[in-house]
């Protein structure tokens, strides 16, 4: 952030346009040469290079020019906070940084997988829960209304709701007494059902 706020200090600051332009002039008087630019390196020569009579440095005699000619610049250094910032910048510090920093992102994507891979484990497990209790209660329901089913077959009946099952047990069922058990080879609980149709079709006649 400091090196673009530098970069903009720079090109918007006037004292500093001027004062560049009047250094290139200078160098060309000095040289005898008529150059469009310099490479910004010949600014750290600015405080070696000096006058023969006075021995005044470079910057010296710009600093003067700029006070008669530019009166409304400033100092210039003020201007260049982020500039000066930006300077002190330990690059070196500023690479191992860079490198450790790329070192803990590919580490936090790692770990990021894993935590995604986990969670999605996880949903199809609980998944797998909720439908094992769905059908364990479904068929715990299908075990109420087929007891309910029986009673009231029981009921129907005249009797104890267990009664057939004790015939079943204890003795022949009344298909077997009235010799159908071999024309119908069914379940107990069909024959019941059958014997009962049977017994209100004949109190009809």
């Amino acid at each position: 952030m400091d090196l673009q706020l530098a970069m903009k200090e720079m090109e918007e600051s006037k004292t500093f346009r001027k004062a560049m332009s009047i250094f290139l002039a200078i160098g060309n008087s000095l040289s005898g040469t008529e150059i469009k630019g310099f490479q910004l390196d010949y600014l750290a020569k600015a405080s070696e290079v000096k006058d023969p009579v006075y021995k005044h440095t470079l910057t010296y005699h710009l600093a003067e020019y700029m006070l008669e000619h530019y009166p409304e610049g400033t100092d210039l250094y003020t201007e260049f906070g982020a500039v000066a910032r930006s300077a002190r910048v330990d690059y070196k510090e500023l690479f191992d940084n860079l490198k450790r920093l790329e070192k803990e992102c590919k580490a936090s994507w790692d770990y990021l997988a894993k935590v995604t891979e986990f969670a999605l484990e996880y949903r199809t497990t609980r998944e797998k829960i909720l439908q094992q209790r769905k059908r364990m209660a479904e068929k715990r329901e299908r075990n109420k209304t087929r007891g309910k089913i029986w009673a009231l077959e029981g009921t129907a009946e005249g009797g104890d709701p267990n009664r057939r099952r004790r015939t079943s047990q204890n003795g022949p069922n009344s298909l077997q007494v009235l010799g159908f058990a071999n024309c119908f080879p069914w379940s107990v609980n069909l024959q019941s059902r059958v014997l009962h149709h049977i017994v209100m079709m004949l109190s009809m006649i």
